[in-house]
């Protein structure tokens, strides 16, 4: 293990930022949710006559070393008015990013973390964080690439 910890920090240390970190893409997102989407952050967060009304979100993702990757959305939720549809102002953020390791080209690991978080008012429940490890298992995929350990 300290080989290869050893072995990560000098390449790393010999090469330029572009060669390490390659942006795969980077853009924003705005949905605007329809008649009965729910969330209770919003909808039941102690403040009277609202609903979820859209997302407006950051996403940029990126490579580690062609076998890692870094894959990235800082989120933000807005609300509105129930009875006009009037939208009011933005209620949670939240940040959704997976970091992980192509192993083989069909098999990668990762670890996902998952939060969003009220800005200006107490929520009755706990802010969902979810962090997780996981495994990836890919039957079919177009842009196939080997992994850290080969095919």
């Amino acid at each position: 293990m300290n080989y290869i910890i050893f072995s990560l920090l000098l390449t790393i240390s010999t090469a330029s930022f572009s060669d390490v970190f390659q942006l795969r893409e980077f853009y924003l997102l705005h949905k605007k949710f329809g008649d009965g989407s729910r969330n209770p952050l919003i909808d039941d967060n102690g403040l009277e006559n609202r609903e979820l009304d859209r997302e407006v979100s950051l996403i940029w993702n990126m490579d580690i070393f062609n076998h890692a990757y870094f894959d990235n959305r800082i989120l933000s939720y807005v609300d509105r008015f129930k009875d006009s549809g009037e939208s009011d102002q933005f209620r949670l953020i939240g940040w959704d990013f997976q970091i992980g390791l192509r192993l083989t080209g069909w098999l990668w690991v990762e670890y996902d973390h998952f939060s969003k978080h009220q800005l200006d008012n107490e929520a009755p429940n706990k802010y969902p964080v979810e962090d997780a490890f996981g495994i990836r298992v890919y039957f079919y995929r177009k842009d196939y690439r080997p992994g850290f350990i080969g095919y």
